[in-house]
């Protein structure tokens, strides 16, 4: 009785110290592809902290300049969990899951202008320059 008593307490010792846990996983490159999915985007980005992502509408939050939009255009980020990209397929099924095009879960990311940022030209010659001044 008296051993079992211990082992409990240690049991739940054990239990109640806290481990390390990962609950995010940072990312940021270049997109290096893009696949739609009927239930969100598929995105490889490339190094240095690449790998593959999942970009759901409803749940990943884009600032700036919107969610991931071409080949090439930068993101920086967190990520989570795990998503399954969903693809049409013949009946009765007509809905199929493709680990292929699976990935983690985008929870917010930051990106480049869709098609680079220019490197030249005054804010004004920008195109879809959000409102940056430069007083001269």
């Amino acid at each position: 009785m008296r051993t079992t008593a211990i082992f409990l307490l240690m049991l739940l010792t054990l239990m109640a110290i806290p481990g390390a846990a990962y609950a995010q996983l940072p990312f940021g490159g270049p997109i290096v592809s893009l696949f739609p999915c009927l239930n969100g985007l598929s995105v490889i980005v490339g190094p240095p902290r690449g790998g593959q992502f999942f970009y759901i509408p409803s749940s990943s939050f884009s600032y700036l300049f919107g969610p991931p939009a071409s080949a090439g255009q930068n993101l920086l980020g967190m990520a989570g969990g795990f998503a399954v990209c969903l693809i049409p397929c013949p009946p009765p099924a007509n809905i199929c899951p493709d680990p292929a095009h699976s990935g983690f879960l985008i929870l917010f990311h930051g990106s480049s202008r869709p098609g680079g940022i220019p490197t030249s030209g005054t804010p004004s010659e920008v195109p879809n320059n959000p409102g940056l001044e430069v007083n001269a």
